[in-house]
């Protein structure tokens, strides 16, 4: 399993390949230092990808979706979203200046069957050796999106990768009330701030069952967004390979899209049968 987690300034969007699935989460795109990038634009021109398996938008806010007009010339195969929100409940729920991103997102909520649709709260996608684990919480007031943010746990070779959306501590409380989801979460290796690193995003209760070795924070340098100091405290640290300095390795406990660049995620395993894990920043 390969995967990169796009630095899209103050933005989400994360690239998973695994076997020959590919997997995007979140539509965030270049808003401040470059305009013009796009890590779908990115897909098709470096690596000729124009197909996407599972489309997986954790919640419609503008930040989430900024890559979506380039979606067109994609076959998507699968589009998974939060189900139970309203278009009223979208459109209310962000700025009226991003009304153009929402009815292109709203588009293809419209053309797509929605399997987290009849209360759904959980799904489960199986490729090759990995399992997708994909929760939805609900119970929040529609007035704040953030808590609507669907939550994917990747499995692979033992390994796990735990990307939220914007959750903050209410959505967080509900779906901790699930054995399912913390079963699920249960020995996370890798995870992604929620709220691109905000205080806002921090549940202390979800630490009683989660310690990462490597926390990802997707920021930018424009807003002070980062609890990263309460992230390196929680997390048991990995060494980390620089691509500017010839392979040189580092122990770190957070990266940050803001100062390290995309971060590039590999998940393999030797001829000996052991289980790697290589993380590259830079």
């Amino acid at each position: 399993m390969k995967a990169v987690f796009w630095d899209v300034d103050h933005g989400s969007a994360a690239y998973f390949k695994i076997k020959d699935k590919n997997i995007i989460i979140d539509l965030g795109a270049g808003s401040y230092v470059d305009s013009n990038f796009s890590p779908l634009k990115h897909l098709r021109s470096k690596y000729g990808i124009n197909n996407i398996h599972h489309l997986i938008i954790t919640h419609p806010h503008r930040d989430h979706l900024d890559d979506i007009e380039n979606l067109r010339t994609f076959r998507v195969q699968s589009f998974v979203r939060p189900a139970h929100l309203t278009d009223s409940d979208i459109i209310n729920g962000n700025r009226k200046e991003d009304i153009y991103v929402l009815n292109k997102y709203l588009e293809y909520n419209k053309r797509y069957i929605n399997k987290f649709s009849d209360g759904v709260k959980s799904l489960e996608i199986s490729i090759d050796n990995a399992l997708i684990q994909i929760f939805s919480p609900s119970s929040s007031p529609a007035s704040n999106l953030n808590n609507h943010s669907l939550v994917t746990v990747i499995t692979y070779l033992g390994k796990k990768v735990l990307i939220p959306g914007d959750n903050e501590n209410s959505s967080w409380i509900e779906l901790l009330k699930n054995p399912y989801f913390i079963k699920s979460i249960t020995g996370t290796n890798i995870f992604v701030a929620p709220h691109h690193g905000r205080e806002s995003g921090i549940c202390e209760a979800l630490f009683d069952f989660i310690h990462p070795n490597l926390t990802i924070l997707s920021d930018d340098s424009f807003v002070n967004t980062t609890a990263s100091s309460f992230y390196s405290s929680i997390s048991k640290g990995w060494p980390v390979r620089y691509r500017n300095t010839g392979g040189e390795y580092e122990k770190r406990y957070c990266v940050t899209t803001r100062s390290d660049g995309a971060i590039k995620l590999q998940i393999g395993m030797t001829t000996s049968n052991q289980v790697i894990m290589d993380v590259v920043a830079g």
